[in-house]
């Protein structure tokens, strides 16, 4: 997916058995230059190579997007959208709208901003907006006690509800 730290570690030994070199040592023709991410995933610890707080980050929006993905995946199959039944295929879209909501929210968005974007299925110039972050502090103060622990919370559980009615079949 990308370098995440483990490459800047002096993992390759000599014929002694001592560190000489790191992965992008051995491995040069790997090296991106311009393209190479600076941020580590992995940091030093005790006894070799630990999480650090980005890598879970990552790793929880990697789960929250699968969890989503396998949502979405139901809901755009005519079959499988019968199969979860439309009281269950509403749940699912109402979630997914309110957290498509609070993502917009938490990038500085207004109500009323969100409301007319959605009506107008997102013009450019929100988009732009967004990319700017312009309010992207208030977001993220916003976001902070928005209950996102409670919406992923509910994401997992639809999920887990919309899997085991796709593997009834």
């Amino acid at each position: 997916m990308a370098r995440i730290g483990g490459d800047f570690w002096w993992a390759i030994k000599d014929r002694r058995g001592r560190r000489t070199g790191t992965v992008t040592d051995r491995y040069p023709q790997s090296m991106w230059r311009n393209l190479d991410i600076k941020a580590c995933l992995l940091a030093p610890g005790p006894s070799g190579p630990v999480a650090t707080a980005r890598y879970e980050h990552l790793r929880e929006g990697v789960q929250e997007c699968e969890a989503r993905i396998l949502i979405e995946g139901a809901l755009t199959n005519d079959e499988q959208r019968k199969t979860l039944g439309e009281e269950l295929a509403t749940r699912c879209q109402t979630l997914l709208d309110e957290r498509q909501r609070c993502l917009w929210k938490a990038r500085g968005l207004s109500d009323e901003e969100i409301e007319s974007a959605a009506i107008k299925r997102i013009t450019n110039n929100v988009e732009r907006r967004l990319a700017r972050g312009r309010g992207a502090s208030s977001g993220h103060k916003w976001f902070l006690s928005s209950g996102w622990q409670e919406r992923t919370e509910k994401l997992f559980g639809v999920a887990g509800e919309v899997a085991a009615k796709l593997s009834k079949d």
